[in-house]
């Protein structure tokens, strides 16, 4: 059996590769909201919003990480769902960043 025919609870290094990714996005949001609140003026605001930008970025990450696994096993429903969840939040994005 190929690799990505496996369900994915047995993909041990891909499963293992993205719980090391959102460790790391974890542990660099909470250093740098850490930092924003003891650094005085500009920096201070610009950790903190880069911490924002990580609790935000992590789970779409994750959604993008998932869709191309699902493309790859051509599960085009899930890989569709993601792909709209995606679009949905940049539409979002970029209506609140003009208004």
């Amino acid at each position: 059996m190929k690799n990505r025919e496996r369900p994915f609870d047995q993909q041990v290094r891909a499963n293992e590769a993205m719980a090391r990714v959102l460790r790391g996005a974890g542990i660099a949001a909470l250093v740098l909201g850490a930092l924003g609140t003891v650094l005085p003026g500009p920096a201070g605001t610009a950790t903190g919003w880069a911490a924002v930008g990580f609790v935000v970025a992590t789970p779409l990450g994750r959604v993008a990480w998932l869709a191309v696994r699902w493309v790859d096993r051509r599960d085009w429903l899930f890989a569709g769902l993601a792909t709209t969840l995606l679009a949905v939040v940049v539409l979002a994005g970029t209506i609140a960043m003009r208004q």
